[in-house]
């Protein structure tokens, strides 16, 4: 694996970890979603989640995700020494956003 797609494979790892960090936010301890998302592994998501996960947001706490995200890709692209590729990690923020809105799957 080369530098790149190293840090590809890093930004997709940490994103995920913050998209389930803030899904455990939103959602309580005893929901469904919280606990497929708390049985994944490390930095991934599995499809069987992401679906238990889109079937319970609701439009607000989809808009919710969305900011929390963006917040995050924004402070994390403000630092001087982010090595991450804005292209790619828009492109992959994007990607999670049409799965989670039900437009791509």
């Amino acid at each position: 694996m080369n530098d790149t797609e190293r840090l590809y494979a890093d930004f997709l790892q940490i994103m995920n970890e913050k998209f389930k960090s803030e899904l455990l936010n939103i959602f309580p301890e005893t929901h469904a979603a919280a606990n497929a998302i708390q049985s994944d592994p490390y930095g991934r998501i599995t499809s069987e989640t992401l679906d238990i996960v889109t079937s319970a947001l609701t439009p607000l706490t989809l808009r919710r995700l969305k900011h929390e995200i963006n917040e995050w890709i924004d402070e994390e692209f403000s630092y001087l020494d982010c090595q991450w590729d804005k292209s790619y990690a828009y492109a992959q923020k994007e990607r999670l956003f049409r799965v989670l809105s039900g437009r791509y799957r």
